[in-house]
């Protein structure tokens, strides 16, 4: 009697596609929990730097009235440190990509300590910080919409994996179903031609 293999591929299979099936379900929520960690990454650099901006703008207008504007400027120092430091520690030591940015913001920090800086000074070091800091958001807002690198990598592959393993499914239930055609109940043989000597 021809040994079935039908019962134990399907056995085989069933665990396989259920695996496959909970990986990719694990990628996914991966993959969305980054994507909204650097969204939030995204939303707060932006809003450091416009405080920065902001905030030196502030301290250069009010320079000349300064002892009626003591409570705000010191206030407004404070912000503008703050967040120049929150852009600093984001930065990612093994791979610095913030650094021109993050030199436009010390200069900028130099610029409102400086007691003879004029605020025409700044626009230049904002207009020079700010195009590179778009650019950069923007490579970080497209790595939210397109996906993390390991889950496009992930579903890129999944879909090639699930066509194989849907081939071998198909080809197993037409062997197992080419098998029932063929056989006869009460008999052993493969092909009819096999059983000519057993009727």
């Amino acid at each position: 009697m021809m040994f079935n293999v039908f019962p134990i591929l399907a056995v085989l299979l069933a665990p396989l596609a259920i695996a496959m099936a909970a990986y990719f379900g694990h990628v996914v929520v991966r993959g969305t929990k980054v994507s909204e960690f650097r969204q939030a990454w995204i939303d707060a650099q932006r809003q450091d730097l416009a405080i920065v901006v902001a905030r030196a703008h502030l301290l250069l207008e009010t320079r000349e009235r300064a002892s009626t504007h003591d409570e705000l400027r010191l206030k407004a120092f404070g912000e503008l440190e703050e967040a120049a430091y929150r852009i600093k520690l984001r930065e990612n030591p093994r791979r610095p990509e913030w650094t021109d940015v993050i030199e436009r913001v010390d200069r900028i920090r130099a610029l409102v300590r400086d007691p003879d800086a004029t605020q025409d000074r700044l626009p230049g070091l904002s207009g020079g910080m700010l195009p590179a800091a778009r650019t950069r958001l923007k490579g970080e807002w497209d790595l939210v919409r397109d996906g993390e690198l390991s889950y496009r990598r992930t579903t890129r592959h999944y879909w090639r994996y699930v066509l194989v393993l849907a081939l071998v499914a198909i080809a197993v239930l037409a062997f197992g179903g080419l098998r029932t055609f063929t056989n006869e109940p009460g008999t052993s043989c493969s092909h009819p031609s096999a059983c000519a000597g057993v009727r």
